[in-house]
């Protein structure tokens, strides 16, 4: 009896300790922010027309943002951009899309970051109430990157870890960014979202706008770098703070940008905090719901019932032999 006694205790470890390995990734991924964007607004200050090439068809929608949202777990934050029309992918970028360039700007501190772009391309700046401290760089062909304002601009950005891939819905490209990449303070976050195309001779990868559009470049802005190159914004739809107010409040005369304002939640979201034993109940929920799945109670009764059964008497036996344990140290 004693030695069927160690034996119990020691799968009794066991299973605990495999059900500790699992809490660890059984937290539910949290959302931390979403906002919905305009749609048919892909045409910057609202004067922009597509390109006349054919891989731009249907001109429309390519680069109509209509969604934005940021998801958290414990090891990563999940930045989701969803598009109007589904990601084609012409030129054969390994992460799915090749139309679209997003820049993400992130102000996570008051009073610091940067109030310009990290280069120049996109030719906007920022409200200097809210200057960045973070850009993740949303881009095919493995150059997908998080730059931090205090870094000198020869410097490569972080890679390491990182992951953008077009989603299985076909129109959302996803971002997964490690969380020590960034700081565990998101209620804090303000987010500058830029939608424009990917041009790999274009200025720091940004397709042109131009007075009149090419085959290959945008038209209904001007023949300077002056005007944005930046065809969609994450904005409310309408009043000051709307997408044309902001990226049609360049200037050609008064050489001026375009100044581009953050969004933010509402009400903050804080990451939540799970304890063991919360981590615990949640894998053993997980695991269970993974099993009723795939062996329904109503067809496998019998074996539930018996398995029930076999647990209780497990029970009642630890039961016992740590009764008789106590006795003979008494």
């Amino acid at each position: 009896m004693r030695r069927f006694s160690v034996f119990l205790v020691f799968f009794l470890l066991l299973g605990l300790a495999s059900s500790k390995s699992a809490a660890a990734n059984a937290v539910p991924r949290q959302v931390l922010f979403q906002m919905e964007d305009p749609r048919g607004d892909d045409r910057g200050p609202g004067t922009y027309v597509y390109p006349k090439g054919p891989v731009f068809d249907p001109r429309h929608g390519l680069y109509d943002l209509t969604t934005f949202r940021v998801e958290v777990d414990d090891s990563s934050y999940y930045f989701y951009f969803t598009f109007a029309e589904k990601l084609s992918n012409p030129w054969g970028a390994p992460e799915g899309f090749s139309h679209q360039r997003i820049a993400l700007y992130i102000d996570s501190q008051p009073n610091q970051g940067r109030s310009e772009t990290w280069r120049e391309g996109a030719y906007v700046d920022f409200d200097p109430r809210h200057g960045w401290e973070y850009f993740i760089d949303v881009t095919g062909w493995h150059k997908g990157a998080v730059y931090y304002w205090n870094q000198r601009k020869t410097e490569p950005g972080r890679r390491q870890g990182l992951l953008f891939r077009r989603a299985t819905d076909g129109k959302t490209v996803e971002a997964v960014i490690p969380r020590e990449a960034l700081d565990e303070h998101p209620e804090t976050w303000y987010y500058y979202v830029l939608i424009g195309s990917q041009d790999p001779i274009g200025p720091d990868g940004w397709r042109p706008v131009l007075a009149k559009a090419t085959e290959w470049q945008f038209g209904g802005g001007t023949d300077t770098n002056l005007d944005p190159n930046v065809l969609d914004v994450l904005a409310p739809a309408a009043g000051e703070n709307s997408q044309s107010s902001q990226l049609g409040s360049y200037s050609v005369e008064k050489q001026r940008l375009a100044v581009v304002k953050p969004v933010h939640p509402e009400q903050p979201v804080s990451i939540k905090k799970y304890t063991w034993f919360d981590r615990l109940v949640l894998a053993v929920r997980e695991k269970g719901n993974a099993i009723l799945k795939k062996y329904p109670w109503n067809i496998y009764f019998p074996i539930y019932v018996a398995a029930i059964l076999a647990f209780l008497i497990l029970l009642l036996l630890i039961g016992f032999n740590l009764a008789n344990w106590r006795r003979r140290r008494k």
